[in-house]
């Protein structure tokens, strides 16, 4: 066996921009801190999509490692955490994890192949 072994859970803040983002190798659960509010009511639910996890070669995760992110709530003038399928991240049926804004406790495993891509092993919204 290898790669992250322990059940460690930690809060952890999306990149500003999207895009890409770097998370700590000490844990394999990430509960995702929400975005700030972006304006004054009414605002338009928007998302800022991640589309590659880990991409520096010191920051890569072992391949096997398996992590689940935990959705924030959000919508409005709060936006949302998206992950996008694509060359780095493989999700199932080939389309991106953007979860409702309404939904509570949204997550998404993936498991890393050790080359600084991902596949996904399971996605949940409620």
């Amino acid at each position: 066996m290898s790669g992250v072994l322990s059940y460690n859970m930690i809060e952890v803040v999306p990149p500003t921009d999207g895009g890409e983002w770097t998370l700590p190798k000490e844990a394999n659960l990430f509960k995702i801190l929400p975005y700030p509010e972006s304006g004054t009511a009414p605002c338009s639910t928007s998302y800022k999509t991640i589309t590659r996890i880990n991409d520096s070669y010191t920051e890569k995760f072992l391949a096997g490692s398996v992590i689940t992110l935990l959705f924030p709530e959000c919508g409005d003038c709060i936006p949302c955490v998206a992950i996008n399928h694509g060359g780095y991240i493989k999700l199932l049926g080939e389309t991106g994890f953007s979860p409702p804004p309404s939904a509570l406790h949204s997550s998404l495993t993936l498991v890393s192949t050790g080359s600084g891509s991902w596949i996904e092993i399971s996605r949940n919204t409620i």
